[in-house]
C-alpha cells in the first residue's frame, strides 16, 4: 500500500511539475493566441516577396506567416509572444501603414512604430509594438488550444479509448455480481468481455504502432541516452550511499528523487519531440538524425571531388509522403545516357543543381529538365537535348566541379545552375572551394557537443532557443559565416560565368522557389550587376502563375517541401518562359 502511495505521489508531482513548467515556459508569455492577419500598404505585389512576416513563440521558435493574397500575410491559431518583420530599409520607406487584425480586434500602426531587434543579411528585423496582442484572458487562451489540429486529433483518440475503457469497466462489474447465476448469461458476458478486451488490445496495438512509427522511432537514440544516463546516475548515487553507509530511508528518498527527475526529463523530452521543436529535416522525413559534418562522403573513385551517384545505380527514394525510383546513367546522374559526340543539328542544355533539379518527389519522366525538353521541342523545330546534372545534396561548388570535370565534354549550348536555400545551409557544414583537397573533399569539423545535440531535444532547446545558436554557431559567428557564405556563393556563380565565356556557352542562374528566401541578397546582387542572367522562379510563380499560399499546397509536398509532378511542370514552364523572354533561346516563339 505504501509503495502504491509513493508511486501515485511521484506521478502526481511529475504531472504537476510538467504543467507548471509548460505554463511558465510557454503559455504565460504568450500574448497572441488567435488567428492573425497582417496587411502592408504602400508596396507593390512584386516587392512583397522581399518581406518576411514571422511569429515568435514563447520558446523563441520562428513561425512563418503565410502569404495568402496581395500584400496580406496570415497565421492560424498559435501561441505567439511577438510578431516580427524582415524588410529592407528601402522598402520600409515605402510602407504607408501596417494593419494587424487579431480575431475581432484591429490595430493600425505606422513604420515609425517598428522597433529594430536584429539584422539578417540585406534586411533589418523589426518587432511590432507590444500593444498588439490578444485579450488577456487565461480561459480564452486555454480554450484556443481546442482549435489546434493536433489537439483535436488527440481528443478524438482519447475519447474513443475512454469509451472502450468505460464499457470494459461495466462489463467487468456485471461479471463480478453474484446474482448472475445463469450459465448461459455468464457465457454471454464472458464473450462480451473477450470482445471488449480484444478491441481494446487491437486499439492499443494500432495507436502504439502509429506512436512508434511517427514519434518513438525519432528518439530511440535519446531513449538509450536517457536510460544509460539514468543508470549511471543511479549507480553513482548507490555508490555514494554505500560509501557513507546511509540508512535505507535515505536510499528510498534518493530513489523517489531520481524517478521524479527522470520522469520530468522524459516528459520534457517527449513534449519537445511531439511538437517537432528543432527537429532536423531528416528526422521529419526518415525518423533519424544525420549529421551535416560528414567526415568523408562516398564518391566515384576516378573523380573523388565529385558528388554523384554510382553509375547505373537504382534505388527507391522512400519518404513519408512519396516513394519513387532513382535510376542513374553512366555519369551517376538521374538521366539517360548521352553521346559525347554532339550531332550537328542538336541544341544541348545542361541543368546543374541539387534535389530540385534531380527531381526528388516525382517519377523520372516528370523531372523539370525532362519537361523542359518536351516543351522546347514542341515550340521549336530544333532537335533539343536537356541533360539532368542535378544531385540531391549538391550545391554550386560541387556543381562547378561536376561541370568542369565531367559535363563540358558534351559541348553544351546553355548551362543552367539552379540554386535554393539549401545551398546556403550546406555552406555551414561544408564551406566553399576550400573543401576540395588532393584526395577529394573534406567538410568542416563538427563541434564536440554535436553528439549530445543529436540525441537530446532538451540539449537543442538550450542551445537553439535559450542561447540562440544556429547551425552550431553563436549569433555573431552565424552572422559572419553568413556574410562569407553569400560572398563565396556569389564568387562561385561568377566562376561559372567565366567558364561560359572561355568555353563558348550561354549561362544563367535559376532561382528555385522553395518557400525559403535565404539567397535573396545574392539574387538582388546579380540583378543589379546585370552580368549573369537570372531566372527568378519566385517572381514567376507569384506574378505569372498566381501561386498563392493556398494554391502552393497543390504543387509542393507539404512535409517534404519538394515539388510534386505538377510543381515540376510549373518549374519547367517558368524556366522556358524566362529563357524565351530573356532572348537566351532566340529561335523559340512565346506561346
Amino acid at each position: 500500500m505504501k509503495k502504491k502511495k509513493i508511486f501515485i505521489y511521484t506521478i502526481s508531482l511529475s504531472f504537476l511539475a510538467s504543467i507548471i513548467i509548460a505554463y511558465c515556459l510557454y503559455q504565460k508569455s504568450a500574448t497572441i493566441y488567435e488567428p492573425v492577419i497582417v496587411k502592408i500598404t504602400g508596396i507593390t505585389p512584386e516587392e512583397t516577396y522581399n518581406i518576411d512576416v514571422i511569429g515568435i513563440t514563447p520558446l523563441n521558435r520562428k513561425i512563418d506567416f503565410q502569404y495568402s493574397e496581395e500584400n496580406v500575410w496570415d497565421i492560424k491559431y498559435a501561441f505567439l509572444k511577438a510578431i516580427h518583420l524582415f524588410i529592407q530599409d528601402t522598402l520600409l520607406q515605402k510602407v504607408n501603414s501596417i494593419e494587424v487584425n487579431i480575431a475581432q480586434n484591429s490595430f493600425l500602426i505606422s513604420a515609425k512604430e517598428l522597433n529594430v531587434v536584429g539584422n539578417k543579411i540585406g534586411k533589418n528585423e523589426y518587432s511590432l509594438p507590444s500593444r498588439i496582442h490578444s485579450e488577456d484572458s487565461f480561459i480564452k487562451k486555454a480554450l484556443s488550444l481546442f482549435h489546434w489540429k493536433i489537439v483535436k486529433t488527440i481528443l478524438k483518440i482519447l475519447s474513443f479509448l475512454l469509451i472502450i475503457l468505460v464499457l470494459s469497466f461495466f462489463v467487468n462489474k456485471l461479471l463480478k455480481k453474484r446474482n448472475i447465476s445463469n450459465l448461459k448469461a455468464k457465457k454471454i458476458f464472458i464473450w462480451l468481455k473477450i470482445i471488449v478486451y480484444s478491441v481494446l488490445f487491437t486499439c492499443v496495438l494500432f495507436f502504439g504502432f502509429l506512436f512508434f512509427a511517427f514519434t518513438l522511432s525519432t528518439y530511440i537514440t535519446s531513449l538509450l541516452f536517457m536510460i544509460l544516463t539514468g543508470l549511471f546516475f543511479w549507480l553513482f548515487i548507490k555508490l555514494i550511499v554505500k560509501r557513507f553507509k546511509k540508512s535505507g530511508i535515505y536510499l528510498k528518498r534518493t530513489k523517489i528523487v531520481m524517478i521524479t527527475i527522470l520522469t520530468i526529463w522524459f516528459c520534457i523530452e517527449t513534449f519537445l519531440r511531439l511538437e517537432g521543436i528543432n527537429a532536423s529535416y531528416n528526422e521529419i522525413q526518415k525518423f533519424y538524425y544525420v549529421t551535416g559534418f560528414h567526415k568523408r562522403l562516398k564518391s566515384n573513385s576516378k573523380s573523388p571531388d565529385l558528388l554523384v551517384h554510382p553509375k547505373y545505380h537504382s534505388y527507391i527514394d522512400s519518404r513519408k509522403e512519396f516513394s519513387f525510383e532513382i535510376k542513374t546513367n553512366n555519369e551517376g546522374l538521374r538521366d539517360i545516357d548521352h553521346s559525347v559526340e554532339k550531332p550537328k543539328d542538336e541544341f544541348r542544355i545542361i541543368c546543374i543543381g541539387n534535389s530540385f533539379t534531380e527531381g526528388i518527389g516525382t517519377p523520372q519522366d516528370s523531372i523539370w529538365p525532362k519537361l523542359l525538353e518536351d516543351r522546347i521541342r514542341l515550340a521549336s523545330k530544333k532537335k533539343v537535348a536537356v541533360f539532368n546534372a542535378g544531385k540531391a545534396g549538391s550545391d554550386p561548388f560541387f556543381g562547378y566541379m561536376l561541370l568542369k570535370k565531367r559535363m563540358l565534354k558534351y559541348n553544351p549550348d546553355i548551362v543552367l545552375v539552379a540554386i535554393s536555400s539549401s545551398d546556403f545551409n550546406f555552406y555551414r557544414f561544408r564551406g566553399g572551394f576550400e573543401r576540395f583537397t588532393s584526395d577529394g573533399y573534406h567538410f568542416r569539423k563538427e563541434p564536440w557537443w554535436e553528439k549530445f545535440y543529436a540525441v537530446s531535444y532538451i540539449c537543442r532547446f538550450i542551445t537553439d532557443d535559450m542561447m540562440h545558436y544556429k547551425y552550431f554557431l553563436t549569433p555573431e559567428e552565424y552572422k559572419n559565416d553568413s556574410i562569407k557564405a553569400m560572398n563565396d556563393i556569389n564568387n562561385c556563380l561568377h566562376k561559372f560565368y567565366k567558364l561560359s565565356l572561355n568555353c563558348n556557352f550561354k549561362f544563367a542562374v535559376v532561382y528555385c522557389d522553395d518557400g525559403i528566401y535565404e539567397l535573396n541578397p545574392i539574387l538582388n546582387s546579380l540583378k543589379q550587376e546585370k552580368i549573369i542572367p537570372v531566372i527568378d522562379l519566385v517572381k514567376y510563380n507569384r506574378n505569372n502563375a498566381q501561386l498563392t499560399c493556398e494554391r502552393r499546397k497543390t504543387y509542393y509536398w507539404p512535409l517534404d517541401g519538394h515539388c510534386n509532378s505538377r510543381g515540376y511542370y510549373l518549374f519547367a514552364k517558368g524556366v522556358e518562359w524566362n529563357l524565351m523572354n530573356m532572348g537566351i533561346i532566340d529561335s523559340l516563339k512565346i506561346e
